[in-house]
């Protein structure tokens, strides 16, 4: 069913969201030309075609330290985005991950719709609140204000559903990335990937640590170190390098996809780049430091077992983490060497492979896509009978 000036709205607030909203954005204009995006999103999403508001990278903050400082823009931030979806008033309203600014946004929109009498606007979110992992109680929260939500995971809907949530595994858009895997792991030259996250708090905390076991790694073998990152984190990582490191920074994403294809090795935050490293068989170690205070509630409240997504799809140890107070160099450098890349590779390709949309014949991105138009169908529908 095709529509006419739909406008679609679509808030996304890191990177790993930027690259799924673009995705999403591309299947949903393959279904309707005529749809129009409005939202927030990065550099990926604007490409796609959408009109963001203000730059993405506002919402790029993690932990309570970090995010305190920043409190009143965000809110000030919050309550911009609101008045502009109330102008806009698009025929469906997407969020991809940030529940903290996103799910605010969703509720005072609601909010607004039901005081001012206005015609209602069915909200998706994409890419679930990790409730296996910590706040389990926001799983029976979010059921009360979403119309639909799209899961990356297989194990994710059942948390969900029981509240009565309408909620579909989709596969994950990384599924999409056409690659071709290189199996001469043994003839590979000594290419090591440092992937110190896209936050800036991660940089601080994390890249010092990675770069001292980059020394150490280099100390013993000679080697080449890749740093790809986003395009205003250079300026802060560059000062931070050795000079006497091989370490070669890049923002060009498809140096980065030759550079993944060429690596035999990684060490990497905690995050959806071990997926990407799943997706590429590449052996490595994840290692994670946030400041005191966040990893202190965050201990508490955390109820999963483990960090790295790829040991959660497993449910067992395939990745070697360390985390806070054992996220030093000296033991990153030894689980780095310890690693039997062999049954990791081949660990990672089992873990990747239930990441596929179950769909015949369709991409994740195609599927959601799809359960999107088919909602804003059922309420434009709704719209026109009352």
């Amino acid at each position: 069913m095709n529509t006419v000036n739909k406008k679609i709205y679509i808030i996304a607030g890191e990177a790993s969201g930027d690259q799924i909203g673009a995705k999403l954005i591309m299947a949903l204009k393959e279904r309707d030309l005529s749809y129009t995006f409005h939202g927030i999103g990065g550099d990926k999403m604007q490409s796609a075609g959408l009109t963001s508001l203000f730059p993405m990278k506002e919402l790029s903050i993690m932990g309570l330290t970090e995010i305190v400082p920043h409190l009143r823009r965000i809110f000030k931030r919050i309550k911009q985005t609101v008045s502009h979806i109330l102008k806009v008033h698009p025929d469906v309203l997407i969020t991809i991950d940030s529940p903290g600014f996103t799910h605010r946004v969703i509720k005072r929109v609601k909010k607004q719709i039901t005081k001012r009498n206005l015609p209602y606007i069915p909200s998706v979110h994409y890419a679930a609140p990790p409730v296996w992992a910590w706040r389990p109680w926001r799983a029976k929260s979010v059921a009360k204000f979403l119309d639909h939500l799209l899961c990356l995971y297989p194990f994710e809907p059942p948390y969900f559903t029981k509240h009565g949530l309408k909620t579909t595994f989709v596969g994950h858009p990384i599924t999409e990335n056409n690659i071709t895997i290189d199996n001469s792991w043994d003839t590979k030259e000594n290419s090591i990937l440092i992937l110190p996250g896209s936050r800036t708090s991660e940089i601080k905390f994390l890249l010092p640590i990675f770069l001292e076991v980059a020394q150490k790694i280099h100390t013993h073998q000679k080697c080449q170190f890749f740093l790809p990152t986003l395009p205003h984190l250079k300026e802060k990582i560059i000062p931070l390098i050795p000079q006497d490191l091989p370490v070669q920074v890049t923002t060009d994403l498809l140096e980065k996809d030759n550079i993944f294809k060429k690596a035999n090795g990684a060490i990497a935050a905690s995050g959806t780049v071990s997926l990407e490293l799943a997706q590429h068989q590449i052996p490595h170690v994840i290692a994670y430091k946030a400041s005191p205070i966040t990893a202190f509630l965050l201990k508490r409240l955390i109820k999963t077992r483990f960090l790295a997504l790829p040991n959660i799809l497993a449910n067992k140890y395939i990745v070697p983490e360390l985390l806070q107070e054992d996220c030093r160099a000296k033991n990153i450098y030894e689980a780095f060497h310890g690693i039997d890349s062999k049954s990791q590779r081949k660990a990672l390709k089992e873990v990747f492979e239930t990441l596929y949309c179950k769909q015949k014949n369709l991409t994740s991105s195609q599927y959601a896509a799809q359960i999107i138009e088919d909602l804003i169908n059922e309420h434009s529908c709704k719209n026109t009978s009352q």
